[in-house]
């Protein structure tokens, strides 16, 4: 296995500096610092967690690393992580990957080498094997990590999630029941593992109540407004358009409205639009919109509980999986099919 000698020897730097740009510290150039992390990328280095800290010398912070941390879906999330460790007489420490213009993917070793005392991961990316892998040996090591809105499958890392599928399967039963047949779906990225429960549900709601799936009613988004509204476009501009479309997210849905508005049509009038998460907006939004209500503050108190709990019991197996409840709120942007 490499060493930080054998990063050291391949950069032409000491091996104190090695040790201060793969934990972030100051007094690193920032050219040296990206030749470092390159290295250690290449070579296949893994930081050994043996050198951290004794479990006595708690630093009583967590980290959360968390993407787009101004939204309010993240938002949201970390105030129901905050409720938890405030009590708990806990800091938190938040980790931007998008801000430090790395993939979590790049940034998940050098993070769980800060003096923090264990890391909740909000960040929705499908996170790569080594860097699942080098979660699992952290939690061995008596690190805890906990995974908020999203699932690895295969993987022991304890998670917290909604029921996506179950939500995505009451939304499209929903406009069903209002007469719909051609529903237009857009879907969030690829490497998001609720976007591939959400369009799950919603195929299990055409399959069992008898409506052939049609591929192009698909449209590929990437849970930003912009997404929403470009998909929207795409739907809308079909030969037989849709008559309701159900966005994955609420900020695509908000693209979908102005996508709507655009095309000339009204809401709901003309076509329906559903959404996923309930977040502040979609009330205030005119005309107000249906959506799928995912727990998000509850998702993050339940995964800063989970983390503590590893925390204080650390010989002892934790909770690996817990999945909330979501619930269809009824608003004003469905209506039957005319």
């Amino acid at each position: 296995m490499p060493t930080l000698s054998d990063i050291a020897d391949d950069v032409g730097v000491s091996t104190m500096t090695v040790s201060r740009a793969l934990a972030d510290k100051p007094g690193v150039a920032s050219d040296t610092r990206h030749r470092v992390l390159e290295s250690a990328k290449r070579l296949g280095y893994t930081v050994n967690l043996e050198g951290r800290a004794p479990v006595k010398e708690q630093t009583q912070k967590i980290g959360v690393l968390v993407n787009n941390v101004g939204s309010e879906y993240s938002g949201e999330i970390i105030d129901g992580i905050s409720n938890i460790l405030d009590v708990a007489n806990y800091d938190i420490v938040i980790f931007n990957p998008f801000k430090m213009r790395r993939s979590p993917n790049e940034y998940v070793v050098e993070v769980c080498q800060y003096a923090i005392d264990g890391l909740l991961i909000a960040a929705a990316n499908r996170l790569q094997p080594q860097s699942v892998e080098y979660l699992e040996q952290a939690i061995r090591q008596h690190f805890p990590v906990v995974f908020i809105d999203q699932r690895v499958a295969g993987s022991t890392v304890p998670y917290v999630t909604a029921q996506n599928r179950q939500g995505a399967y009451d939304a499209t039963r929903y406009l069903i029941q209002l007469g719909h047949r051609r529903i237009g779906f857009i879907l969030g990225p690829h490497t998001e593992s609720p976007s591939g429960e959400r369009l799950d549900g919603y195929r299990d709601a055409l399959a069992q109540n008898g409506i052939a799936q049609d591929d192009q009613l698909v449209k590929n988004g990437d849970f930003t407004r912009q997404g929403g509204y470009a998909a929207a476009l795409l739907l809308l501009s079909m030969d037989e358009p849709p008559t309701a479309i159900f966005a994955s997210n609420d900020p695509m849905a908000f693209g979908v409205y102005k996508a709507v508005q655009q095309s000339g049509k009204r809401i709901p009038e003309d076509i329906s639009v559903i959404g996923f998460d309930d977040i502040a907006l979609s009330a205030d939004i005119h005309p107000p919109l249906t959506t799928v209500r995912q727990p998000l503050r509850e998702m993050g108190r339940v995964g800063a509980q989970m983390l503590l709990d590893m925390l204080r019991a650390r010989d002892e197996p934790p909770v690996a999986v817990m999945e909330l409840r979501t619930s269809l709120i009824l608003r004003d942007s469905c209506a039957p099919l005319r």
